[in-house]
């Protein structure tokens, strides 16, 4: 109620009321934990909530003067040139954002996290902490996904992952990106033959539009666009673009399960945040998509290929749900060994991916 006398604009802008996730936490699995992030002036609060409590413990951190958002940006541009200082930037942030909560982590498999503001832009499951001389990810511990005000709702649903996944692929739309059809032919040879594939002049608009409405998933590897104006924001397509405005209003088949969106920056939006932006994933989560996969910067074109090689994999041997056929490509090309080296292990490689909605 503080929060709310006082920062009364910005508690409007938080775009899911706590209080309404603690009356659906019968929905959370035993072994999941809610994080909720919400900034208000000079401190930052946390919000956890759990399917066996009656209401939600709330912790409030001092920033003492920190400024969040610059923090995030600094930390994004150290792992963008790989400057080791993102470590130290890493470990600040997990300072603010987990240890304040870490008592409650103790037999939480999945975090689901609901950022706010500048948090949108930042890959919690790439945070480090560092006791006794390890250093280690909070994915090494925790399988870590996003939630989104339009995803929300999801949880509450049956999951609708099928055994038989219809698959189509969308890649290489102008002709500037070999890696992104490489990355599809390998899909299609490793986990999916089946899969129906789309490169050059026929991975368009229109053949997307009729597309959506026969497959359990949908790939796109493409470019990602971002534009001041949200609602232009695009994936490149053949002889145009499938902007956030056409996305939203896309009808797709209602056992669409999974987008993959193997394109850049797709998980965010332009400028400074208060609430949620407008990003292209949450287009396709308007749409009423379950779970999207989506990216936090430019991806590299050869870690993503691998990565999402491995991913595809996983989810065809169907030995686990949706976010953990990602943590475990994840975590693999984390660790990839290569004639004794690692060539994958920063996060610029592996993070930049991030599973929003539902984790089932």
């Amino acid at each position: 109620m503080r929060l709310k006398a006082r920062h009364h604009g910005l508690y409007q802008a938080f775009a899911v009321d706590p209080r309404n996730l603690v009356n659906n936490r019968h929905h959370l699995p035993d072994s999941a934990l809610v994080l909720a992030y919400f900034l208000a002036g000079d401190d930052l609060y946390i919000f956890t909530i759990a399917k066996k409590r009656a209401q939600a413990h709330a912790f409030k951190v001092p920033l003492e003067g920190v400024d969040v958002g610059a923090l995030v940006a600094k930390y994004r541009e150290a792992i963008d040139k790989q400057n080791p200082r993102y470590k130290r930037l890493g470990r600040q942030l997990h300072k603010l954002l987990i240890a304040p909560v870490a008592h409650e982590l103790a037999g939480v498999k999945t975090l689901l996290v609901m950022p706010t503001g500048p948090l949108y832009f930042l890959p919690f499951h790439a945070l480090e902490s560092k006791a006794s001389g390890a250093t280690r990810y909070l994915i090494e511990d925790h399988r870590v996904a996003y939630l989104l005000s339009t995803t929300i709702d999801e949880l509450e649903r049956p999951v609708r992952h099928g055994k038989r996944i219809r698959l189509a692929a969308f890649a290489n739309p102008d002709g500037s990106l070999p890696g992104a059809k490489a990355e599809v032919m390998r899909l299609k040879r490793d986990a999916y033959p089946d899969a129906t594939v789309f490169f050059g002049a026929t991975a368009d608009k229109a053949r997307v539009l009729k597309e959506a409405s026969r497959h359990h998933v949908l790939h796109f590897a493409t470019h990602g666009v971002l534009d001041p104006d949200p609602l232009r924001s695009h994936l490149k397509m053949a002889r145009g673009t499938l902007t956030v405005d056409d996305i939203a209003g896309i009808e797709f088949a209602r056992d669409t399960t999974l987008i993959v969106l193997s394109a850049c920056k797709t998980a965010v939006a332009v400028g400074k945040q208060m609430g949620e932006g407008i990003s292209i994933a949450e287009a396709f989560a308007t749409a009423g998509v379950p779970t999207l996969v989506a990216s936090l910067w430019n991806v590299p074109d050869a870690a993503t290929s691998e990565l999402m090689s491995r991913f595809y994999t996983h989810l065809r041997a169907g030995k686990g749900d949706t976010l953990s056929a990602l943590r475990a490509a994840q975590v693999e090309l984390m660790r990839l060994d290569v004639g004794g080296r690692h060539p994958y292990s920063h996060p610029k490689f592996w993070a930049g991916f991030e599973l929003i909605g539902d984790y089932r």
